[in-house]
């Protein structure tokens, strides 16, 4: 890992809190050593918090924002969706009232 790639590490990072420690080496497309290096930097600068947790029988570790800045949970962007279209809503800059709006319509139809 190079020196000049953790400002931008270490912001993707803090994007995607809470996650294990090894989802975020995954995330990150970073192996386990810089990615031990790279959360050795954040809990030094007291950017996160490192909790050891237990998935099934395996134990590993919890990495949350050090000051409660991070996400509080994931958002489940399933909602925005019916089979593999998204909602015609989303990014939708018209002005018209849900009731009458064919797209929706069609949308919530196809669920």
């Amino acid at each position: 890992m190079k020196i000049k790639d953790i400002p931008r590490l270490k912001q993707q990072v803090m994007s995607i809190l809470p996650i294990t420690q090894a989802e975020m080496w995954k995330a990150l497309g970073i192996n386990s050593k810089d990615g031990s290096e790279l959360i050795g930097y954040m809990l030094n600068e007291r950017l996160i918090k490192r909790t050891i947790i237990k998935i099934g029988s395996r134990r590993t570790f919890l990495l949350e924002s050090a000051n409660g800045n991070g996400h509080a949970k994931r958002i489940d962007y399933s909602v925005l969706l019916s089979g593999d279209k998204f909602s015609p809503c989303c990014g939708c800059e018209k002005d018209c009232v849900p009731v009458n709006c064919n797209q929706l319509i069609e949308w919530v139809v196809s669920k």
